[in-house]
């Protein structure tokens, strides 16, 4: 976590001293205040200002994607969730949090009367959306999760957000580690799959899309790749 006062303190340390010499009074300084505060009392300070700044604030998370809430409960986030979409349904304990709205399109006024100060999205269904978010005071993030490589990068993104950087970074390498191992082990010989999405009206998955990669991982061929360029049709 990041302390404000720790990070500045420096700068403000040395701030202090060049404006004392300059008007020639910190040599005076030192002299007064060393014996004033004793060097206990110096010792005692810094650990004083540290702790005061490493707390950092709560984020109040408003999740729209079942994948991003997901990943807020596996870096050990689910407090700082205040609301998610109807489609966010696992892990189970997501269940007891607040809807305010469906996947990709909130609702909001259920939306404001959660208070939330970040609101997680891979993307929108209406693109006024985010104007409509960002009148409401509250910031929006979308992250991409179009494919299995954006899946590390959006666990560091959302631990940067709600302060699990530590926690967000290892799950991250993990994951990225157990994937590179997947792809090495993906049969060479595959079998011919369709992929149905939705069955009305039916939809499958294109060449872009991530259910396309775990299809190959899993011994697959999806023959909506061949075709279709889109991640969904």
């Amino acid at each position: 976590m990041r302390g404000v006062l720790v990070d500045s303190l420096p700068g403000l340390l040395v701030g202090a001293t060049r404006r004392g010499a300059r008007a020639g009074t910190a040599r005076r300084t030192s002299r007064r205040l060393v014996p004033t505060l004793g060097l206990s009392s110096v010792v005692l300070l810094v650990p004083l200002l540290c702790l005061g700044t490493v707390r950092a604030e709560t984020v109040r998370v408003v999740s729209l994607a079942p994948s991003l809430t997901e990943i807020m409960v596996a870096i050990g986030a689910t407090n700082e969730l205040v609301g998610r979409s109807s489609a966010c349904k696992y892990p189970a304990a997501v269940t007891n949090v607040s809807v305010a709205g469906d996947f990709g399109i909130p609702a909001l006024e259920p939306l404001a009367l959660l208070k939330p100060s970040l609101v997680l999205t891979v993307d929108l269904a209406e693109k006024n959306s985010a104007e409509a978010i960002g009148r409401l005071g509250i910031r929006h993030v979308s992250i991409p999760c179009r494919s299995l490589d954006d899946i590390a990068n959006a666990i560091r993104t959302i631990g940067k957000l709600v302060h699990r950087e530590p926690v967000a970074d290892k799950l991250a390498d993990d994951f990225s580690a157990r994937l590179a191992t997947l792809r090495k082990q993906a049969p060479a010989q595959k079998h011919r799959v369709f992929l149905e999405v939705w069955n009305d009206p039916l939809v499958t998955a294109g060449k872009r899309s991530f259910l396309t990669e775990l299809v190959a991982l899993a011994g697959g061929d999806n023959i909506g790749a061949d075709e279709i360029g889109r991640a969904h049709v």
